[in-house]
């Protein structure tokens, strides 16, 4: 079910920015680095300090896709974001994987990191992933936020899909623009899985997997989100025992373009909801 400040209804809505302008200085540069995970390398981004935050990036981008809300969180806390084998500077795949056997190498992941039971954060078509392995091992994990979560509604063709994906590329025309090296990027380095990535994202519901999950779970929607529309929110979080639904303004991808509120939605979510598994490292 969904945890909001009302019974379910729209839903919270996300802070918005002050006005006041603060510093994008990161405590702790952010840095390229590699891992090996069950014979697969994968590469990743760290930076800043303080409670992990782990950043599944989506399939079709890059890590660095996520630089603005790395920069909005790296002050309070480490930040991590991974692009997942067969995407991004990691590793290329013969065939596509399953979202179940990604789920278990971000496990396996996890307990290879330096990082003590991190919020894992999936966004878009990396959402699937983030539920498996979440429902495969919540011990390992403090919580998890999903972004936009794909999977939220019924299956839909491929070609709805994209269509509706387009329909936010263009409410958003300067992330689009800054974004579309990172998809051509993919789309050139990881032709055997590109394709295929796009119609799992299309294809999932991950209704049935979310119903086991036993974690604080973030829902974090845009309110003119197209590509997975808000009304898929009430449908999914009714699967999840323990989810808070926040709305923010913005589309597809407002955790990136605004990154500010993002981190303010889960700062406080750290600190309403996480804080019952036990207590949070936060720098204040």
């Amino acid at each position: 079910m969904i945890a909001v400040a009302e019974p379910f209804s729209r839903s919270t809505r996300s802070p918005r920015s002050n006005g006041r302008s603060r510093p994008r200085t990161l405590p702790r540069a952010p840095t390229w680095r590699t891992i090996r995970v069950e014979g697969v390398e994968a590469r990743y981004l760290w930076a800043g300090s303080g409670q992990p935050v782990l950043f599944v990036a989506s399939p079709l981008v890059l890590a660095r896709t996520y630089l603005p809300v790395v920069r909005a969180l790296a002050p309070r806390f480490t930040v991590v974001v991974v692009e997942l084998p067969g995407a991004g500077g990691s590793d290329r795949l013969d065939q596509a994987w399953s979202f179940q056997r990604y789920g278990a190498w971000t496990i396996e992941l996890v307990r290879r990191m330096p990082l003590a039971a991190p919020i894992l954060v999936g966004h878009s078509d990396a959402a699937p992933v983030v539920i498996e392995a979440a429902r495969l091992a919540p011990a390992e994990l403090r919580a998890v936020a999903l972004v936009g979560p794909c999977g939220a509604c019924p299956a839909r063709s491929t070609l709805r899909v994209v269509a509706a994906r387009a329909r936010d590329a263009l409410g958003e025309l300067g992330f689009t623009f800054r974004m579309a090296p990172h998809l051509v990027t993919n789309a050139l380095r990881h032709r055997r899985t590109f394709l295929d990535h796009v119609r799992a994202a299309a294809r999932v519901d991950v209704a049935s997997a979310a119903r086991e999950l036993r974690i604080p779970t973030l829902l974090a929607w845009g309110d003119r989100d197209r590509t997975v529309p808000l009304a898929c929110a009430s449908r999914l979080g009714r699967e999840i025992p323990d989810a808070k639904l926040v709305v923010g303004s913005g589309s597809h991808d407002w955790l990136v373009t605004a990154p500010d509120a993002f981190a303010a939605t889960l700062r406080r979510f750290v600190e309403e909801s996480v804080r019952r598994r036990g207590s949070l490292s936060l720098q204040r």
